[in-house]
């Protein structure tokens, strides 16, 4: 097995917190910075937010569609990165959201032990 290291925004070290993989797509988001998205071939700076810098806590990829959160602040979401507009919701300010991704789809949860699983393929939102 070997490594190699991945360089979303150029030659630069940055506080990157978070990383996401599906399939041979990535994203990976910079805390005090910018979101990187990575289709197969390319890096590429994503703006869901709009063109500044975000305290971002972390971020998620299924498929096409990604979901990144703000620290105590906003979850962005993107059902199709290719084509579709972002999405914003706004919860409890205090409330620290995170979100990471497996086999069954995207989970957002929060340490007030609330949780909610998306899954793409159906639309379908299911949680405590």
């Amino acid at each position: 097995m070997s490594w190699g290291e991945e360089r979303p925004a150029g030659d630069v070290n940055l506080n990157w917190s978070g990383v996401s993989m599906s399939g041979d797509k990535m994203v990976a988001c910079v805390y005090g910075g910018r979101i990187y998205y990575f289709n197969g071939t390319v890096w590429a700076e994503i703006r869901p937010a709009g063109n500044v810098n975000k305290y971002w806590r972390s971020c998620a990829i299924d498929g096409y569609t990604i979901f990144a959160t703000e620290l105590y602040g906003t979850t962005y979401s993107n059902m199709d990165i290719r084509s579709q507009p972002w999405y914003s919701s706004n919860g409890p300010s205090d409330i620290d959201r995170r979100v990471r991704s497996g086999a069954g789809g995207i989970v957002l949860y929060d340490f007030t032990l609330n949780f909610y699983r998306f899954s793409p393929l159906n639309g379908i939102v299911t949680g405590k």
